[in-house]
């Protein structure tokens, strides 16, 4: 145990070389610009550098800065336990098996109790020096947060058409890059004790950085080529443990380093007429990745390591296609867009770098989107709107991976004036989506025979007490589980957005 501990109090931490994932701009789309969700389908301009820079081509010179929030507010609730009979009791804590040999019960059941209120200075068979905390089920879950982000996007020309460059940049000003690696099953209960939202939360907090060019080609098709970048942080944590026990004791240094690497992403453009555009876009799958060493030296000369490698901000292969229509009404245009984005979710890996399997495992999925722009004189509007079927299936197992369908609804105001014979464009947007309530029951498999991804049974038909083999663990018939997700979930809430972007005309 003390060697357990000591491991713990150290780590290596390095990012594998990955590409930055960002869930941020597939969120959001180009927010303030005139793209909205459409954005890898239309609106030319410097954050077309992410989501098409086939487009890049078509977009006037040009200098944004954006503002930007989200206000994310989604409700996760757990149903009660009201059955004692699949709680964790205080006498299952240093469980044997009754199998002749008294084996340990592994992993030790924590008692239910202790995660509620915390555990008193007699909660285990000696005095407790130090209480641990109570972690009561879904007190730290949800996901509520407020995020304000900073975003500049360029566009110039090189020679003309044939080449012109792209950036676009969308920063947090809160939490810079966030990555928190929480469990989706029973081992979160070591933690939070609660449920998190798989695709969001943390997802909305990264660095989304994208670089690259475009060219008109021909006449009328462009092409493009665009990387997302990633800062991939190492950090290695060396610690001496002087006594398992003994925390404030510890001593330890730390080396940090930072490195650079990209992920590509392809777009063609095809106008056959001004009033038509054709356009196909590929983004390859994007991750964060970080690989953790955990080690420490002890007293005695041995000394203990364990690596784990976590994913974070994961974005999976994505392949659209769209079209777009345009229609000349006296001093008004109006135009259409349609697109449809495929994502093959099926290769998603949870922040533990694991694919699930099984009754578990995600879904690839088609994302759908449409939008209507309207522009007279030195005023342009539009509305958008996008839906995505969640890709993460019933969730009546092991696994808590809180998800639902999606529904997203923008819409952009922007005018243009001229300043000191300056070009200025000023646009504001407005977004909100809406997760669709989704609720879960966990399957009761006492009895029959076991599922691959049942609830993990935390208490053993055969667990015997610790101070007492003669006495078995009451209760431990059928299923004890501190798992937070059971004995059911649902989850529903909103995701609300505002921007305003300043673009001047270089």
């Amino acid at each position: 145990m003390a060697a357990l501990l000591s491991a713990l109090l150290s780590a290596r931490l390095s990012l594998a070389p990955s590409a930055h994932a960002s869930p941020l701009f597939e969120l959001a789309g180009d927010a303030g610009g005139a793209g909205g969700f459409a954005a890898r389908h239309t609106g030319p301009g410097g954050f077309s550098t992410y989501f098409n820079p086939s487009l890049l081509p078509l977009a006037t010179p040009q200098l944004s800065v954006r503002a930007m929030i989200l206000l994310e507010r989604i409700d996760i609730h757990v149903a009660p336990r009201n059955d004692a009979s699949t709680l964790v009791p205080v006498t299952a804590v240093g469980a044997f098996h009754d199998d002749g040999n008294f084996t340990p019960v592994t992993p030790p059941p924590v008692p239910t109790p202790w995660l509620q209120s915390g555990c008193t200075s007699d909660c285990d068979t000696g005095l407790v020096d130090s209480p641990a905390s109570p972690r009561p089920r879904q007190a730290q879950g949800g996901g509520r947060q407020t995020v304000v982000y900073a975003g500049l996007g360029l566009v110039q020309p090189i020679v003309d058409r044939r080449l012109v460059l792209g950036f676009s940049m969308l920063v947090p000003t809160t939490t810079f890059i966030g990555a928190h690696a929480f469990y989706n099953d029973e081992r979160e209960q070591y933690f939070t004790n609660s449920l998190h939202p798989e695709l969001y939360g943390d997802r909305l907090t990264p660095l989304s950085v994208a670089f690259g060019a475009g060219s008109e080609i021909l006449e009328g098709l462009s092409v493009g080529l665009s990387f997302s970048l990633n800062l991939n942080n190492g950090a290695r944590t060396p610690t001496f443990v002087p006594e398992a026990t003994a925390y404030e004791e510890l001593e330890l240094s730390n080396r940090i380093s930072v490195q650079p690497s990209v992920a590509p992403h392809l777009g063609v453009t095809y106008r056959p007429i001004d009033a038509v555009g054709l356009t196909a876009t590929l983004h390859t799958e994007q991750a964060l990745e970080v690989e953790a060493a955990f080690s420490s030296l002890l007293p005695d000369g041995s000394e203990q390591l364990a690596v784990r490698r976590f994913t974070h901000h994961f974005v999976p292969l994505t392949v659209s296609l769209g079209a777009s229509y345009s229609l000349q009404l006296d001093d008004h245009t109006l135009s259409t867009v349609a697109g449809i984005n495929f994502a093959r979710w099926s290769t998603y890996r949870d922040r533990h770098n694991v694919v699930p399997t099984g009754r578990s495992r995600f879904s690839d999925r088609f994302q759908p989107t449409v939008g209507l722009a309207h522009a007279m004189g030195p005023w342009t509007s539009g509305v958008q709107m996008t839906w995505l079927p969640s890709p993460v299936p019933t969730q009546a197992g092991r696994s808590n991976y809180v998800d639902s369908d999606r529904w997203g609804f923008a819409a952009t105001l922007r005018r243009r004036v001229v300043l000191g014979g300056v070009a200025i464009q000023v646009g504001v947007a407005v977004q909100a989506h809406h997760l669709v309530h989704r609720s879960h029951s966990k399957r009761r498999t006492e009895v029959g025979p076991p599922l691959a991804d049942a609830v993990v049974d935390e208490v053993p038909d055969n667990a015997v007490e610790k101070l007492d083999p003669d006495q078995p663990v009451e209760p431990r018939i059928g299923l004890q589980t501190n798992n937070p997700g059971f004995p059911g979930f649902a989850s529903s809430g909103w995701i609300l957005g505002g921007s305003l972007d300043l673009t001047v005309e270089l």
